[in-house]
């Protein structure tokens, strides 16, 4: 349900080789200026197969980077939209902080 629903969103799957997920799904947001950030979500089963996942975000500040995980529940708590919902609170939350952009178009 969660894979389908982030794929038709526009997220891209990939192997998560840096933690425990079973999967990772990554998603580039960009305007006409350049790429703002990304959104990762990192999709794990626990020992009954049920899916948890959490979503990762890394923006950049002025002086340093930080790295924000938003959420971490199971799937059956979902309530769809989903990945509609949580990259609006995504944004608003990259607009409050003032954060820079990750790579800027020429």
């Amino acid at each position: 349900m969660i894979e389908k629903i982030l794929e038709n969103s526009g997220y891209k799957r990939y192997e998560d080789y840096l933690r425990r997920a079973y999967c990772l799904y990554q998603k580039k947001i960009t305007d006409p200026k350049g790429i703002r950030y990304f959104i990762n979500y990192y999709l794990y089963r626990d020992e009954k197969q049920n899916i948890t996942f959490e979503v990762d975000l890394q923006f950049e500040l002025d002086d340093c980077v930080m790295n924000i995980t938003l959420f971490d529940f199971k799937i059956e708590e979902l309530i769809y939209p989903v990945a509609e919902a949580i990259e609006s609170k995504v944004e608003d939350i990259w607009q409050k902080l003032g954060a820079k952009y990750y790579e800027e178009y020429e």
